[in-house]
């Protein structure tokens, strides 16, 4: 059913809301639950203390993340078939 795909659209949308705010915003609360997320988009154990941290050497996207990424985006918009 094509709606489940958009179910999961959404769901790893909230793994691009994660990454584009930790990066952004440098917030630990992002950090911590994208870590439990998305390991591999870390170069190391990720366990953020502060309140602020400074994430930009603990991310590693890839080309194949960054493309990853860019799916999440195209999936979860307007469909041809579902106006939705």
């Amino acid at each position: 059913m094509y709606c489940a795909g958009l179910w999961d659209a959404h769901v790893h949308l909230d793994d691009l809301h994660l990454i584009v705010n930790l990066l952004k915003h440098a917030n630990a609360k992002h950090g911590i639950e994208l870590v439990a997320r998305r390991p591999q988009w870390f170069r190391r154990a990720f366990a953020p203390a502060k309140p602020r941290i400074e994430c930009y050497e603990e991310v590693r996207l890839g080309d194949k993340d960054v493309d990853e990424l860019f799916g999440i985006v195209a999936a979860s918009g307007p469909d041809d078939r579902t106006g939705v």
